[in-house]
């Protein structure tokens, strides 16, 4: 079992990106002990990599014209505090995603929902 884990997580392989090899645990407890074990081993026996991460249960949201509930997204910018006596802080613009499908908290099987 593991200790002071409850509500949603996301795993996600370390070597993946795109939402490919993610998964949605609607209850870490439940899945750590149905099949934790055999999600960390591939099919020649080798260990896999996974990051564990604390679901967002509530996301702010975007709506497109014509969405009943809104998409999940992220925003990446990046600032370099240079100094802060005198304050010199840089600013870079980075990139905005969207996820392509509107949000449905329970759906658990669409990686699609919860990626951004």
């Amino acid at each position: 079992v593991i200790p002071n884990l409850s509500g949603k997580y996301i795993l996600k392989r370390t070597n993946l990106a795109s939402g490919f090899g993610l998964k949605v645990l609607p209850d870490v407890q439940e899945w750590w002990k149905a099949s934790a074990q055999a999600l960390f081993m591939n099919m020649k026996g080798k260990a896999h990599r996974y990051v564990l991460q604390k679901y967002v249960e509530n996301p702010l949201l975007l709506r497109l014209p014509g969405d009943r509930v809104g998409r999940k997204f992220d925003m990446r910018c990046y600032f370099l505090i240079a100094s802060v006596d005198p304050l010199v802080v840089f600013f870079r613009p980075g990139t905005t995603r969207l996820n392509i499908e509107e949000y449905r908290d329970r759906d658990f099987d669409n990686p699609h929902v919860h990626i951004s």
